[in-house]
């Protein structure tokens, strides 16, 4: 059996209301030789069957999707990393199931890849809202893996996402990294950290914008405010943190990294003043390595790091509902 050009992996979890049209965007792609595998993450909706039901007009598909299925809920990481050992590609790229993208878009990234022998390639995207769609160009100040990393963890001025949906990546990176189990919040981020260290990387940015990213969707993974979430992004914090990175640019992107997700816990979270200040005060002098968060946002945080969490929340809440006010 010959290898696919492409293996895309899609977790699929309580997405009855987008799946078709994620499916029929994968099935109708211009690529031919691809490789499609679907995990079952026992959502307890009608996603897979409408997935089976949009397969049965494809026939010419049919033998090239496997779907894994789960009996029991396991998160988003393990989904990710099962389809990634399923993977049988030369390159492999995932899609979120409440995503879609352009019917060429794996054609046009395998066809930069090969041309150019690159290792990983990316594109623009679309964030999809309301009925809107706004194009997100990435740029990178160069297509080296420390400076993509220093984009990514927000510790320059240019700004990239961290998502695998827009990275066609040679299967043979992803094979010494794996997905952290029990994170499924910037699960993706950590292990495109990882893939982005390896020596004599060529990587290409393709100028093409080809994937369109919902946002603001109810229930999604990345707009979570329960305490999994909150305890799931402290586990993440506490990983990084322990990691030792030999390259100082490495370890100023770690730090970004870790303020940017400290960031998140002060927005989304709720703790008293001084478990805040216990669980996150020798982590100030991080900050600095932050390029990304604004100086209002900066003072703000490192009010509540010092103790202020309840007043520095509420003066944020003040300052959103000001300008929501005098739009």
């Amino acid at each position: 059996m010959s290898t696919p050009k492409v293996s895309v992996i899609i977790p699929v979890y309580q997405v009855e209301n987008y799946i078709e049209k994620c499916a029929r965007s994968l099935f109708a792609q211009t690529l031919d030789d691809i490789e499609y595998i679907f995990i079952d993450d026992c959502g307890g909706d009608s996603s897979i069957n409408i997935l089976s039901s949009i397969l049965d007009e494809y026939p010419n598909r049919k033998n090239q999707v496997k779907l894994i299925r789960y009996t029991e809920n396991k998160g988003v990481s393990q989904s990710r990393q099962d389809g990634l050992d399923a993977a049988t590609g030369e390159y492999i790229i995932h899609c979120d199931p409440d995503d879609w993208t352009e019917l060429n878009m794996y054609e046009a990234l395998y066809n930069e890849a090969t041309e150019t022998n690159a290792d990983i390639v990316f594109c623009d995207f679309y964030c999809y809202s309301n009925g809107k769609a706004s194009t997100y160009t990435q740029t990178a100040i160069s297509l080296t893996g420390i400076s993509i990393i220093e984009s990514v963890c927000g510790a320059n001025n240019r700004t990239l996402h961290g998502s695998l949906w827009n990275k066609l990546i040679r299967a043979s990176l992803y094979r010494n990294v794996k997905f952290p189990p029990n994170i499924n919040y910037c699960e993706d981020v950590f292990v495109l950290l990882q893939i982005l260290q390896t020596q004599g990387l060529k990587i290409r940015y393709l100028n093409a914008t080809l994937y369109y990213y919902r946002i603001n969707i109810a229930g999604s993974l990345v707009n979570r405010t329960d305490s999994k979430m909150i305890a799931e992004t402290q586990n993440l914090i506490s990983i990084l943190n322990n990691s030792i990175p030999t390259n100082t640019d490495l370890i100023k992107s770690k730090k970004s990294l870790i303020t940017t997700l400290i960031y998140r816990l002060f927005i989304y979270g709720n703790f008293s003043n001084s478990n805040f200040k216990n669980l996150y005060k020798s982590y100030i002098p991080y900050m600095k390595e932050n390029k990304r968060i604004r100086d209002i946002d900066r003072l703000l945080l490192r009010m509540a790091m010092s103790g202020m969490f309840n007043i520095s929340k509420s003066i944020r809440n003040f300052l959103i509902l000001i300008r929501k006010n005098f739009k």
